[in-house]
């Protein structure tokens, strides 16, 4: 099944494209915190955790939640300073390479399909 850019875009906000999924997985940092964020952690906990710079990790982080794969678990605190934790929206995320001008990703929680069909 073929989907739209406009179908993609708005069913994967911060990936507009199998390339740019791709491309940020490529990226070892933004692999690393996805995988820390298996459980609920915020920032300064991942930038301890895996030595990642703190402006790296809050842009890292912000990209991962624009692509809908990283959420936000709760506010810590009671005041607005509080750090925000992050946990993974997705449990796994599936790459098929059908032929060399389609790819089809998904990513899953809870048995529910959260990512889409996409032609590269």
């Amino acid at each position: 099944m073929k989907s739209t850019q406009a179908d993609d875009q708005q069913r994967t906000p911060g990936f507009n494209s199998p390339d740019d999924l791709l491309r940020a997985f490529a990226d070892q940092d933004v692999r690393r915190l996805f995988y820390e964020t298996e459980t609920p952690k915020t920032v300064p906990q991942l930038v301890a955790e895996s030595g990642i710079p703190r402006s790296t990790a809050y842009r890292k982080i912000e990209l991962l939640e624009d692509g809908g794969l990283v959420v936000t678990a709760e506010e810590t605190g009671t005041d607005d300073r509080s750090p925000t934790e992050y946990r993974r929206a997705v449990d796994e995320i599936v790459i098929r390479i059908r032929n060399e001008m389609a790819i089809e990703y998904m990513g899953y929680q809870d048995e529910q399909v959260v990512g889409a069909d996409a032609s590269k």
